[in-house]
């Protein structure tokens, strides 16, 4: 096993990068405009059983900020211990009702209820300057509060290079106050690793991050570790009239675009079945080179395949990022070299340490790679600990993180899964608001022609009397419940967003970008 101990990662970069300098210059050409909302419907979605950080909420309000469509959300995480709306969520909330004059109902803490009427859309002026975010509280999530206003703020609209090829069109820059390590949400380690190169290499859009302070959730005892954390992104908003394109290498199913479409608006379905293909592709779907030749050559004809191709999982390489109080740097590194040897054996290791502040503040992210895909999986301790826990307590969170990555890498977890189980939800948004076809399973297992021709057709129909019920997941599907949710809120508050053969192909609703139609 190939070792590295790196003290630094690499940070990603735009095409052209921007810099973090204060005394940067902004010229933007906005041609985007602030379109008013009509009178429309009200959406209203129920949310029981809606995850702890507010899944529903975030996302329904987040595209009906992006679209003007008012909403309203009933039984507010009604199941929780603790229901209703949290000091993160009002602050997202108060944050898109500002800056679209939206009328507000229940925006305040433990309220079941939420009602978003916004009167226009995020004016174009407000990426002009640095937008500055404040979660309501030090505990509450900043990469939760980023996530759901990411989508908003890409959607405004930036100068497009066309108006003036002189004046370059230039990035947004978001800084969030909060907790950058915070249960029940993606760490900043996860959001850097995981998440953003995710939206890159699926949909081009270029996002830099910074950790300017780390911030916990949990307190300690000691008064002198507490500190507001806060983290800082830069990215490139669409240009006004775009849309959002997938790249190539999103289409994770085997089926052919042209013939699917086809098949979706044909009353008679035909097709020729075969087997799924051996593991010989890449995440394209495309066969390798030294197998083009199986399904595509003589008449170019092709051979539908139904079901799900997807590229070998070997596991390449894992970078570890551990931060936690100095004691434990060397037990976890020690555990985690046994335990990587013995589980993903000749896979290429590098170790990343930081000291946490304190010893009860303890986080490891571990990440595995292939060639084309990357899953992760981490442990954010919550408990008291003590330094007789240090031995046994890197053992046990070395067994955990990487048993479970190997689970969720060959599919003994949910099943045979390309996608992180935790990434494929967050990616519903961008899926729903996009242009194309996108398609993110999380199971290799054989699917018939028959089957597939059987469930082709639109989920989620909208019968009159289902309107304000938010569906459960099928209990055969291994696509995540948090997946199944933002599916539903996505066909709710985006209709001309389609979903296929249980929701796993999502035709996108090619929403503009800057308020054209």
């Amino acid at each position: 096993m190939a070792e590295k101990e790196d003290q630094h990662k690499e940070n990603r970069e735009f095409d052209s990068p921007p810099t973090w300098e204060a005394d940067e210059k902004k010229k933007k050409t906005l041609t985007a405009t602030v379109v008013t909302a009509k009178q429309e419907k009200m959406t209203i979605i129920e949310a029981p059983n809606d995850a702890s950080n507010g899944q529903v909420v975030r996302m329904a309000v987040a595209l009906s900020a992006i679209t003007t469509t008012p909403v309203k959300v009933l039984k507010i995480r009604a199941l929780e211990k603790t229901p209703g709306m949290t000091p993160g969520l009002v602050a997202i909330v108060k944050w898109l009702a500002n800056n679209t004059s939206a009328e507000l109902e229940g925006n305040k803490l433990g309220s079941e209820t939420l009602s978003f009427v916004p009167k226009h859309t995020i004016p174009p002026k407000l990426i002009n300057k640095e937008i500055k975010l404040n979660t309501g509280s030090m505990t509450a999530s900043s990469v939760i509060f980023l996530e759901t206003v990411l989508p908003v703020l890409l959607f405004v609209g930036g100068g497009s290079p066309s108006v003036n090829a002189k004046i370059k069109q230039q990035p947004v820059e978001v800084s969030i106050d909060g907790a950058s390590n915070c249960l029940e949400a993606p760490s900043y380690e996860y959001l850097d690793q995981i998440y953003l190169p995710a939206l890159e290499k699926f949909f081009g859009i270029q996002i830099i991050s910074q950790l300017t302070r780390r911030g916990w959730s949990q307190m300690t005892p000691d008064p002198k570790t507490v500190q507001k954390g806060k983290i800082r992104v830069k990215f490139m908003p669409l240009e006004v009239g775009t849309t959002l394109q997938p790249r190539d290498n999103v289409k994770l199913c085997d089926d052919d675009e042209h013939e699917l479409l086809n098949l979706m608006s044909s009353s008679t379905l035909a097709v020729t079945s075969g087997n799924v293909l051996p593991n010989s592709s890449n995440c394209n779907g495309n066969q390798d080179s030294d197998t083009s030749d199986s399904s595509d050559s003589g008449n170019g004809a092709t051979s539908l395949t139904y079901g799900t191709r997807f590229p070998d999982t070997t596991i390449e390489r894992l970078t570890a990022t551990i931060v936690t109080a100095a004691i434990f740097h060397r037990p976890l590194m020690d555990a985690l070299r046994e335990d990587i040897e013995n589980r993903f054996p000749g896979a290429e290791l590098t170790l990343t340490c930081e000291e946490s502040g304190h010893i009860d503040r303890f986080y490891v992210l571990l990440v595995a790679r292939s060639r084309h895909c990357q899953w992760a999986r981490d442990v954010l301790s919550s408990k008291r600990l003590k330094e007789m826990h240090v031995a046994s307590l890197a053992k046990e969170t070395s067994s955990q993180v990487v048993k479970e990555l190997e689970s969720e890498v060959n599919g003994s977890l949910r099943g045979d899964c390309p996608i992180d189980v935790h990434l494929q939800d967050q990616l519903v948004i961008f899926q729903a608001l996009a242009e194309g076809k996108t398609c993110f399973p999380r199971n290799r297992r054989d699917q018939s022609a028959e089957a597939a021709l059987r469930n082709l057709h639109p989920d989620f129909p909208l019968k009159e009397d289902d309107l304000t019920t938010l569906g459960f997941k099928d209990s055969l599907s291994n696509d995540s419940e948090h997946a199944h949710r933002a599916r539903y809120v996505a066909k709710m508050m985006l209709p001309d967003a389609k979903f296929y053969n249980g929701g796993k192909v999502c035709v996108g609703a090619a929403l503009q970008a800057g308020g054209k139609k």
